[in-house]
């Protein structure tokens, strides 16, 4: 990921994210399983090498992605606790309100340990680099 044009704010999600993640690094290993939602970039990947990620996000990519499912995150279609941990980064402010509490509970519903769910703060400096 390229930091180097990204808003402050969502660097700093990003980072934060990952810290807090590991800071729980003794109860994960190379096989844990973690959900992305809403995105098909390699940040997290990156940041957190030793996790097995997948990918979600509504639509599909142009390019073909390992590791990647097509769906909505307000109806995940994953088993419950099927995920030791889901992050949900800048997603939530492209969700119609209606679905926002829907997405919540789903997102929840299928982490067993930990659910990281982070948004950027509607602010001019943001909506800048957006």
């Amino acid at each position: 990921m390229n930091f180097e044009f990204t808003a402050p704010d969502r660097y700093f999600r990003f980072f934060a994210t990952a810290q807090l993640i590991s800071s729980y690094n003794d109860r994960w290993d190379h096989g844990t399983r973690v959900l992305n939602a809403g995105s098909t970039e390699p940040d997290l990947d990156n940041l957190l090498p030793f996790l097995n990620f997948l990918k979600m996000d509504i639509r599909k990519p142009g390019e073909q992605i390992t590791g990647f499912v097509q769906g909505s995150v307000s109806q995940l279609p994953f088993k419950t606790d099927y995920f030791s941990i889901t992050v949900c980064l800048d997603v939530m402010e492209h969700i119609p309100e209606e679905f926002r509490n829907r997405a919540v509970e789903e997102l929840a519903r299928v982490a067993s340990d930990l659910c990281i769910i982070a948004f950027p703060k509607d602010h001019p400096a943001n909506t800048q680099y957006e």
